[in-house]
């Protein structure tokens, strides 16, 4: 019992210092949203006001989860306002990250396996996890990323314990619940999590009133399912309800969570133009060009790739949509002596509305389907090197800066996503020959997919939303080295005669 605390001490003491080592050492912090969020903790500790203005009047804002501004305004008050309280804190957080994908690596392996291979699927885990750069990364930033992973790895684990539970784990459901909420409090999207334990309980609830013979007996078979389903529902409500109440009361509307755009009420967003920007966008690289600079900078027709047009017609009538962007032209006389005003006008935006509408009717196929699976595969197979000195694009390999270290860090961070994906297919091999260990391969891909496919229908695939799939990722991937021989290549599968289904 010694050898095994002390050997989970000096795990944690090394998982801890390498973080702390890329926070203060490797992580650049310069993200946009980073003082969006120290300005409304800011504001709360100072003033009271759940502002994201610099200077009064302070206006109250939806734009942002409450979750992490008000945990940054609880480590401010704490430990002082400088950003290396936040980066410690987040690095104790992400190493907790750790101990839960070992915990869900535990609970994901076959019973059959024996107490030693499931200790050793944890471990593993742990160690993938420990060593995984693209969640440590954000530790060092003013980002939400570090308290989601944390929180969603957190969820996956309660939700496998409560499936897993005979009889009626109503405490079980009811922490997940709390925990899905807590994450959707720090990215609103972490909601996406909370459904796929609900899909199970209705694929499972479906098959057993198909079992059951009479009406009465199909409606006692859906009772269980929908008991677990309604606390798991109620619970997370729970937790988003101060913040719907608070937006009802301030605003007088009904938002429980963050707005799409980030927008407050009433304001102009300009949904004609990105959704324009969703017919041809399919790079990350594209995204803080022709999205997050808008307003703030010209638009270059060159950096549109050849999908961007279907005709040379086309070509010139966007061409034609640019200049009056760039000169201001829709937004009252042009002064030469000022610069010109960079705003979308809505006459603007609804002839860029006219073309995306255009774009669609004439290749929905692409829009649908082709797009969609690009950025999905972008978004997944990224090096996922944000916030670091390295950042920048994988490809063309010839432009790769060799001094930063791109040219060797770059690519070694794609392979090592390949690494974790070709390991996690192991694992879901090793787990699909213990049929009790079935349902967490779906538990798995029901948080993987959705995710995935929700952020690639989204005009801005941005990669980061990814992170929070590693530690799953490395869950499943620890099921490979700790599977008994002969698990993955060959011989009949483990079946311990207990399934979880």
């Amino acid at each position: 019992m010694r050898r095994t605390w002390a050997a989970v001490l000096l795990l944690t003491a090394a998982a801890l210092g390498l973080r702390l080592f890329v926070a203060f050492g490797v992580t650049s912090d310069c993200s946009g949203d980073g003082p969006i969020y120290r300005q409304i903790a800011l504001n709360v500790l100072d003033h009271g006001v759940y502002s994201a203005d610099e200077a009064p009047p302070l206006r109250p804002t939806l734009i942002r989860m409450p979750g992490y501004p008000l945990t940054l305004a609880g480590i401010y008050a704490l430990f002082g306002r400088g950003a290396g309280a936040v980066h410690a804190v987040q690095c104790a957080v992400d190493t907790a990250t750790c101990w839960a994908a070992a915990l869900l690596a535990f609970l994901w392996a076959p019973p059959a396996w024996g107490l030693a291979r499931r200790r050793r699927a944890g471990l593993w885990a742990f160690v993938l996890t420990a060593l995984c750069p693209f969640t440590m990364i954000y530790a060092g930033t003013l980002l939400t990323e570090t308290w989601a992973v944390f929180l969603g790895t957190l969820f996956a684990a309660a939700a496998t314990a409560a499936l897993g539970t005979r009889g009626h784990p109503l405490v079980a459901w009811a922490a997940a619940g709390v925990l899905a909420g807590l994450a959707c409090l720090f990215r609103p999207d972490m909601g996406l999590y909370a459904a796929a334990p609900g899909l199970i309980l209705v694929l499972r609830g479906l098959r057993s009133a198909a079992a059951a013979r009479g009406w009465r007996a199909r409606l006692a078979a859906l009772g269980p399912g929908a008991a677990r389903g309604a606390v798991l529902s109620l619970a997370f409500a729970a937790v988003l309800a101060p913040w719907a109440v608070r937006n009802a009361a301030v605003f007088h509307l009904f938002q429980p969570l963050a707005p799409a755009n980030a927008e407050m009420p009433g304001e102009f967003v300009p949904r004609g133009y990105t959704a324009w920007v969703k017919t041809w966008i399919t790079r990350p690289a594209d995204v803080e060009f022709f999205l997050w600079d808008l307003e703030t900078k010209p638009l270059d027709l060159d950096r549109l790739p050849p999908r961007a047009f279907d005709s040379p017609g086309e070509r010139e009538r966007t061409a034609a949509l640019f200049a009056r962007y760039n000169g201001g032209l829709d937004n009252g006389p042009y002064d030469p002596g000022e610069a010109p005003d960079l705003t979308v006008s809505p006459a603007l935006d609804g002839e860029f509305r006219a073309l995306a509408i255009e774009r669609i009717r004439r290749h929905p196929l692409r829009h649908t389907l082709l797009l969609p699976a690009i950025r999905a595969w972008n978004l997944w197979f990224d090096p996922h090197a944000a916030y670091t000195p390295v950042d920048g694009n994988l490809f063309p390999l010839s432009e790769l800066d060799g001094e930063t270290g791109q040219v060797v860090l770059l690519p070694l961070f794609y392979l090592l996503v390949w690494g974790f994906t070709i390991l996690a297919a192991a694992g879901a091999l090793a787990l699909w020959r213990a049929p009790e260990a079935r349902p967490w391969l779906l538990l798995f891909g029901l948080i993987f997919l959705p995710r995935l496919a929700f952020f690639a229908g989204l005009p801005n695939p941005e990669p980061r939303y990814m992170v929070e799939l590693f530690p799953l990722v490395a869950a499943l991937g620890a099921s490979a080295p700790a599977a008994p021989a002969g698990t993955l290549f060959k011989g009949k599968p483990w079946n311990s005669g207990n399934t979880a289904s």
